[in-house]
């Protein structure tokens, strides 16, 4: 008989970002391991071409957009789900409203097992959804506490969680992220877009993802201002969209680094591979920032850059170590230090061989650990121990 397992997402593709790709990659791993998957995830406009896959079954909710106004309609479905898919075990991929949605219908007494991933459980008083979530920090608990066992995403992570949540040390582990080598792969330089950009005979560094302020593209931007004496020419492209996008561009105009910073905003995923092969190094310069709250959990975004052989330049901040080996697989700096990022991109800039070497460290190390199927594994194995077929 195969193990039946019940995932849910409030997050998920086609949507963007990290949870949502986390959902849907794991789900298609875990779905090759002879494990018998379906998610329930939110209804948006277009999914059911994206849903025609073989991999798994997904069963579309019509929910709110807000996750707490979302709780008790997505319990009603997963107590459906618990009577006729009958779910030996049940994955929550965010404890609000995943797994408190979860834990309302764990009457049922199926286990349950929560990831976490970083900023989730950093309680805030900055704004008044961070209050509101604050106010539901018991509930969090309860969550938490009731789970089988919890998967962090990173070391960082796991310390989070044992910083802001009572929960013992022996139902907590790391089981880091991965990403998909079919997806990304190194591959020759698109010739079209270095035209676009302009890049012939230029080092070109890469940032992608949301514009926001902690991610720290305002520090690489005043560390490259200090590099226009630099010999060796060189172009730092900025793709995604967000709400730092005006403050960096006037950053740019100031400095008048217009000849050395693009922005290319948001890039169609079938053209992110081409992105990364384009580059050089990657850089995320991300910062701890623990009002808003925003941190790094982890980064899917450095293991991508290394299925291209990309090595990463980023800010020794939150889970960021466990995605970003230093010196092996990149370069960890402090992201505050503005002449410690200076000089670590002149040193790469420089040193060309080297910046091979540690995109070739990087490409090894995903492959052989952290891909979307290792963490599958790690989970099974987790989830085998507390149920049985």
């Amino acid at each position: 008989m195969k193990f039946r397992l019940l995932i849910i997402s409030f997050d998920f593709r086609p949507q963007l970002g990290g949870v949502a790709t986390c959902a849907y990659e794991l789900a298609c791993a875990l779905s090759k391991q002879n494990i018998e998957v379906k998610v329930v995830a939110p209804y948006r406009d277009g999914v059911e071409q994206f849903d025609q896959h073989h991999f798994f079954k997904t069963k579309r909710v019509k929910l709110p957009s807000s996750a707490l106004k979302s709780i008790f309609k997505l319990k009603k479905e997963i107590e459906n789900e618990i009577d006729t898919f009958q779910p030996m075990a049940i994955l929550d991929l965010l404890w609000m409203p995943d797994g408190l949605a979860t834990f309302f219908a764990h009457r049922k007494k199926t286990p349950f097992f929560q990831i976490i991933h970083g900023v989730e459980v950093i309680e805030s008083l900055y704004s008044l959804r961070k209050i509101l979530r604050f106010a539901l920090s018991p509930l969090k608990n309860r969550v938490l506490k009731n789970a089988q066992e919890i998967f962090c995403v990173s070391h960082f992570t796991k310390e989070l969680v044992k910083r802001y949540c009572p929960i013992a040390d022996d139902k907590i582990f790391i089981i880091n992220n991965g990403a998909n080598p079919q997806t990304f792969y190194p591959k020759d330089k698109n010739k079209t877009l270095i035209n676009k950009h302009n890049l012939q005979n230029r080092f070109c560094f890469l940032t992608l993802g949301r514009l926001e302020d902690y991610k720290g593209i305002d520090m690489a931007i005043l560390a490259f201002k200090n590099l226009k004496h630099c010999q060796i020419p060189f172009k730092y492209l900025i793709g995604g969209t967000g709400p730092d996008l005006s403050r960096l561009k006037k950053m740019v105009k100031e400095y008048e680094l217009e000849e050395y910073v693009e922005f290319i905003g948001v890039i169609p995923s079938p053209l992110l591979v081409d992105y990364y092969n384009l580059s050089d190094c990657f850089i995320t310069l991300s910062r701890e920032d623990y009002k808003t709250p925003n941190v790094e959990g982890f980064g899917l975004v450095f293991l991508e850059a290394a299925l291209c052989k990309i090595p990463t330049l980023a800010g020794n901040s939150g889970g960021i170590p466990d995605a970003v080996i230093a010196p092996t697989t990149g370069w960890l700096v402090d992201p505050q230090n503005i002449a410690e990022i200076a000089r670590t991109m002149e040193s790469i800039l420089l040193n060309p061989e080297d910046v091979k070497k540690r995109g070739i460290s990087a490409y090894e190390r995903v492959l052989s650990h952290l891909t979307w199927d290792h963490m599958a594994n790690k989970i099974i194995q987790r989830l085998k121990m507390h149920v049985r077929n």
